[in-house]
């Protein structure tokens, strides 16, 4: 089982549509002392968890971080792990710039991946998750609102 912590501020929905995207009996959502997989939306401003293993974080927080041995990180910099490549209003490049080990143990190599529209902060968080949950952002179901 992989337990999934969100943090975010209350209107911002990260939470329900991930849960809905990601249904899978071995993801269970809620708010966990030790999460397997931490997710930080782009609105927030603190970090509740002491400890987890691993953790999405938007590259431009200034916010403590918990303990961790795999931290991803999404933004506009050059130093963050995910970004975008190209931005289109159906679709954009997701881009991976750093080996990264998903919550199953798996290695996801660099590359680059069409997501689906959205706010482009809010689909850097979304695919990020995705791909920490072993799952692809290039999944039809990330579309629509799911994606911000």
């Amino acid at each position: 089982m992989i337990k999934v912590s969100v943090f975010e501020r209350e209107s911002e929905g990260l939470r329900l549509a991930l849960a809905r995207i990601a249904s899978r009996p071995d993801v269970v959502f809620g708010s966990f002392d030790s999460p397997d997989v931490l997710i930080v939306s782009p609105e927030s401003d603190d970090i509740p968890a002491a400890q987890c293993g691993s953790l999405l974080i938007p590259g431009n927080t200034a916010i403590r971080l918990p303990t961790t041995n795999n931290v991803v990180t999404y933004g506009f910099s050059p130093r963050d792990t995910l970004s975008l490549s190209s931005i289109g209003a159906r679709t954009s490049m997701l881009e991976l710039r750093r080996e990264i080990v998903n919550a199953l143990g798996e290695v996801v190599e660099i590359g680059e991946f069409a997501v689906a529209g959205g706010e482009p902060t809010r689909r850097l968080a979304v695919s990020g998750a995705l791909l920490l949950l072993g799952i692809s952002p290039e999944t039809p179901t990330i579309g629509g609102d799911a994606a911000g």
